[in-house]
C-alpha cells in the first residue's frame, strides 16, 4: 500500500531535480520499495495523479507529455477507452505541432483506442497515414 500524495510528491521532486530524462520518471511507473511496475487500479491512480501534477505546464513540457501518454496508457490498459479517447486526441494534436517525429506512434495509440471502441474506419484511416 502507499499514500498517493506521498508518491506524487516524491516522483515530482525526482523529476524536477533530475530533469526530463526518461529514467527520472520511474517513480511514476514502479514501486520504490520492490521495483515492480504499478498495475491495475494502482497504475491508473498514479497516472491520474501525474496528470494532475503536470497538466498545467506548457504543452511541450516533457513532464506534461509524459503524464498525458502515461494516462492514456493506463486508461487503455484498464479498458476505459471512452475516457482514453480525448486524452489520445489531445496527445496527437500536441504531437503533430511540437513532436512530429513521434506522430506515428501517437496515431497508432489513437487507432488502437478507436479499434477498441468499434470505430474501425477511423482506426484504419489513422493506421494508413
Amino acid at each position: 500500500f502507499f499514500h498517493l500524495e506521498c508518491l506524487a510528491a516524491y516522483a515530482a521532486t525526482v523529476a524536477a531535480r533530475d530533469g526530463a530524462r526518461s529514467e527520472r520518471f520511474q517513480p511514476w511507473f514502479a514501486c520504490r520499495a520492490c521495483g515492480d511496475d504499478f498495475r491495475g487500479v494502482g497504475r491508473l491512480a498514479v497516472a491520474r495523479e501525474a496528470w494532475r501534477v503536470y497538466n498545467g505546464l506548457h504543452p511541450t513540457d516533457l513532464h506534461r507529455v509524459f503524464a498525458m501518454n502515461n494516462l492514456g496508457d493506463a486508461l487503455g490498459a484498464m479498458g476505459l477507452h471512452r475516457e482514453c479517447l480525448p486524452v489520445r486526441e489531445d496527445e496527437l494534436a500536441v504531437g503533430r505541432v511540437h513532436f512530429p517525429n513521434h506522430t506515428p506512434q501517437i496515431e497508432a495509440n489513437l487507432a488502437r483506442c478507436h479499434t477498441q471502441l468499434g470505430n474501425y474506419a477511423e482506426a484504419l484511416r489513422l493506421r494508413r497515414r
